[in-house]
């Protein structure tokens, strides 16, 4: 160790930094790519940094790492840049244009507020970015170039004065009068002055006056040191001797070049849009622009006016094009948003300039190590080498891929900014994926997200934060492999305390009691049908660890020696995660099939019996249930048929108690005027016309309100006031926990795996499970099926191949597996083995070497056994809404050099093929 770091010792000082071990922390940085900036990317890259420099940059085999360095890795797929330069910006000015047209005393670093929040920019890898002065006067002054992270503002700034400014766009001409105060005292005979113009009110005028300016600055002045204008900008042009010139048309980059000739200046052009003029003479620009800074004219996502052809000009340019004949023309180009508001799209943005026949190479320089030269900041910034500061971006995949996302963002060392939380959906892509089906895909992606895969094709959609992993070469994807009989998961709590054998349903004839107290792992312990083997999955079986490095992703596991026994589906995460318990019985029918067979047959029978009674039960309380309704609706309306006749009666009582008083009222008031007047004979007659319509009336409404009698009433109101009679529930049948299980069974939402041999056991079990109880079955082992494969394809029952795929027969090769497939038999393949399961998919390659085609080979070990467990939902294919288990191959799984690069288990990864990538 000691000598490690004395090697490192001349490292740290060559690149400036101290060499104290106590102090100084090295940081190994390993990525997939690196991308220097100014050259091809190195694959398997390290980058070493300490006290925010670069100490080494190269591949894993050429960098030596100290024992002390802290390793960090980025990630299998993650990919290195240098920090993003800006070579154009008016980002952190705090201060609007001055109304002043000239101030070549300005500088943008004054107005820059380093404490403000650049996480916009960042995010999109920009590390380092020019300051303008202003974008809106003629002379705004000088520029700046600061880094957007850091803790010492000082150290941030990696230039305070840099080139003077001048603006010919339109925006800076005419602009407005101002005023200045006089040195003296305003009086009655000497009035306020005035406002006056500024120069210039025409592109020609502005020229002019800056000819005249920059004469008078670089002449002999005696009062030098004086004049707060021209004094500046002798500074500034003494400085540097370039001038950085916004000119967006032919006529204003004409003005520049002609300045820039006349008082022999370098130029950086920013912002050109017309150099028609000059494409057949850019050459002579050699001597005279130093750089040219082009934006795409375009902003992300936005719909853009494109001009109007001209019959008598030539066909207007794109951006990419003018890059690419001022490049070939030796004249470096750098690129810029259009707008600071898309500097975090400017990776987007500058991708656009590969139409002009760029490189990735050529673009990426165009961000990093060409503005940094421009900018005059090239030993410090721009590219990734030995000695210069560590800005440098973590993406997702290579810098101008259309998915490409930045991760993190680190300058002078420090991390600046990443993602906020882990991202919410990963995008794996390789050159195949076999969907698991028959079915094969080149060059596609599969999307996953909450555990699911969400897409699979070509070019899938994704969320805009999804991690990008790449798998290059000649990387297939599979679906994650099923081993259908295995050793796994169970391990010591089913050992050390089985359950005793009395509760074990037998009748097979096959229990062995004395299996709990012999050796061999703990499928071969004694317990009861009814147990729930997902409850005594254990995690941290190493063998687990062994058996997905194989591509084995979920595992059946059970006892084997006990009939009938229950079936565990269980997937190898890091915690075990059952799929379904059970997910099938397992039976045995050996030695004399026909005895073996009638002894299962007492089981199933007894079986079937209990499992009948709770179907009967099931549709019994299903029409219980139903009756029960109409039963209660029934009532529910009789009780409210009642109701509203109790509230009928009572509104009639009240209203005839209200007549009744009225009446007598009436009859009291006829009295009084009989009393008090003489009745006349017309009088008499309306009195009683009056007493007679009165009676009528009173008669004619307790007629109509008369309830009708019951002989009146119609069949069905008769109906309708009729309760009927109340359901009774069915009795509901005893549960017998040994028994239950065969309910599933019995349902066919599970199937019986039924362990034959000869041809014998193989149509016995046959007769029994599938044509007299019309079982779900599933025959395992099934070694003599080649001699009548009829039988398997007749009843369309599948069979479980292994642990032995290949034998030999009557000195003849028996490929049980390639027999089935020609016949259309599905199957699925056992290993009977804990960490042996690893080894299923080489076993199964040799079987297609014997003949068995790829394509059903896959099948076999996923999408077949996956539909006769009924877990076609949850496993086996690769298709949207599928569980996320996935096996990443370095190439045809089944091809002899075909390594697991990699495994997935619901979305996330349980191995890689170096285990520092985990």
């Amino acid at each position: 160790m000691r000598a490690r770091l004395l090697l490192l010792a001349p490292m740290l000082l060559l690149s400036g930094l101290p060499a104290t071990a106590s102090t100084t922390e090295v940081v190994a940085y390993r990525a997939a790519r690196l991308w220097t900036g100014d050259g091809p990317p190195i694959v398997d890259a390290v980058l070493l940094v300490a006290d925010g420099r670069i100490i080494e940059v190269g591949s894993r085999s050429d960098v030596e790492v100290p024992e002390t360095a802290r390793r960090v890795n980025l990630g299998p797929s993650a990919v290195v840049i240098p920090g993003l330069v800006a070579a154009e910006s008016g980002l952190g000015v705090v201060s609007a244009d001055d109304e002043r047209a000239l101030t070549p005393g300005v500088r943008a670093i004054d107005g820059f507020d380093p404490f403000a929040d650049f996480n916009g920019p960042l995010s999109g890898g920009v590390t380092t970015v020019h300051l303008s002065p202003g974008r809106n006067r003629l002379m705004p002054g000088r520029g700046a170039v600061v880094k957007l992270a850091g803790i010492d503002p000082a150290a941030r700034t990696l230039e305070a004065e840099g080139d003077l400014r001048i603006v010919l766009a339109p925006d800076a001409l005419n602009p407005p009068r101002i005023y200045e105060p006089p040195p003296r005292l305003v009086a009655r005979d000497r009035p306020v002055d005035p406002t006056q113009p500024q120069l210039a009110s025409s592109l020609a005028g502005a020229v002019a006056g800056l000819r005249s300016l920059i004469e008078a600055a670089r002449a002999d002045r005696p009062e030098a040191g004086t004049d707060p204008l021209l004094d500046p900008l002798a500074e500034a042009l003494a400085d540097t001797a370039r001038v950085r010139v916004t000119a967006p048309g032919a006529a204003e980059v004409r003005a520049a070049l002609s300045l820039a000739g006349t008082f022999d200046l370098k130029l950086v052009l920013v912002g050109p849009t017309d150099l028609r003029p000059w494409l057949d003479r850019l050459d002579s620009w050699g001597e005279t622009v130093d750089a040219v800074v082009l934006d795409p004219r375009s902003r992300p996502g936005r719909i853009a006016e494109l001009p109007l052809p001209d019959p008598d000009a030539p066909a207007p340019r794109d951006a990419w094009d003018d890059a690419a004949a001022l490049v070939d023309a030796g004249v470096a180009v750098a690129v810029v948003p259009s707008t600071d508001d898309d500097l975090n799209e400017l990776l987007f943005l500058a991708s656009q300039f590969a139409a002009g026949g760029f490189s990735d190479e050529q673009v990426l320089r165009m961000i990093t190590a060409a503005p940094a030269e421009l900018l005059g900041v090239g030993d410090r910034i721009g590219t990734l080498a030995s000695g210069k500061d560590a800005d440098f971006v973590v993406l997702s995949a290579d810098p101008f891929d259309l998915h490409t996302q930045v991760r993190e963002v680190y300058v002078s060392g420090r991390r600046a900014w990443s993602v906020d939380a882990e991202p919410k959906a990963i995008v794996i892509r390789a050159s195949s994926v076999q969907l698991g089906d028959g079915s094969e895909l080149a060059d596609a992606s599969i999307v996953v997200q909450d555990g699911t895969i969400r897409g699979v094709g070509p070019d899938v959609s994704a969320p805009s934060d999804a991690e990008m992993i790449t798998f290059g070469g000649s990387a297939v994807v599979t679906p994650g492999l099923i081993d259908l009989a295995t050793d796994l998961g169970l391990g010591g709590p089913l050992s050390e305390s089985p359950r005793p054998s009395s509760s074990v349903v037998g009748g097979g004839g096959d229990e062995d009691d004395s299996s709990a107290d012999q050796g061999g792992g703990p499928s071969r312990t004694s317990v009861g049908l009814d147990t729930k083997l997902g409850d005594r999955l254990v995690a941290g079986d190493p063998a687990v660890e062994v058996a997905r490095r194989g591509g084995i992703t979920t595992v059946l596991t059970g006892p084997r020696d006990l009939s009938p026994a229950p079936v565990v589906a269980f997937k190898l995460g890091d915690s075990p995660a059952v799929l379904r318990d059970p997910v099938a019985l397992r039976f045995r029918l050996s030695g004399n099939a026909t005895a073996s067979a009638s002894s299962l047959r007492s089981t199933l029978r007894r079986a079937k019996a209990y499992a009948d009674s709770w179907e009967k039960y099931a549709a019994d309380l299903a029409e219980y249930e139903s009756k029960k309704k109409d039963y209660e609706e029934a009532k529910a309306r009789l009780d409210a048929k009642k109701r509203a006749e109790e509230a009928r009666k009572k509104a009639e009582e009240a209203r005839t108690k209200t007549e009744d008083a009225k009446s007598k009222d009436s009859e009291k008031s006829d009295d009084e005027s009989k009393d008090e007047s003489k009745e006349t004979p017309d009088s008499k007659d309306d009195a009683e016309s009056e007493d007679k319509e009165k009676g009528e009336s009173r008669e004619k409404s307790e007629s109509t309100d008369e309830p009708e009698s019951k002989d009146e009433k119609t069949a069905a109101e008769t109906a309708e006031d009729e309760l009927p009679e109340e359901p009774k529930a069915p009795k509901k049948p005893n549960t017998v926990a040994s028994l239950e299980p065969y309910r599933p069974l019995f349902s066919r939402s599970i199937p019986a795996l039924v362990e034959v041999g000869p041809l014998d056991t193989i149509r016995e079990a046959l007769k029994l499970f599938y044509e007299e109880f019309s079982l779900k079955t599933v025959l395992i082992g099934a070694d003599d099926a080649f001699r009548d494969p009829g039988v398997l394809a007749d009843a369309e029952v599948p069979a479980v191949i292994g642990p032995d795929l290949i034998r030999r027969v009557d000195r003849e090769t028996v490929n049980l597996a390639q027999v089935l497939a020609t016949r259309g038999v599905p199957f699925g393949f056992q290993s009977q083995a804990g960490s042996g399961s690893a080894t299923l998919p080489r076993a199964v390659r040799y079987a297609v070497r014997l003949g068995l085609g790829t394509g059903d080979a896959l099948s076999g070990l996923s999408s077949s056994p996956a539909v006769f467990l009924g877990l076609e939902d949850r496993i086996g294919t690769i298709a949207p809404g599928r569980d996320a288990d996935l096996v990443v191959w370095s190439g045809p799984p089944f091809s002899p050099a075909s390594r697991v690069l990699a495994v997935m288990i619901d979305g996330s990864w349980v191995y890689f093929s170096r285990e520092d990538e985990r």
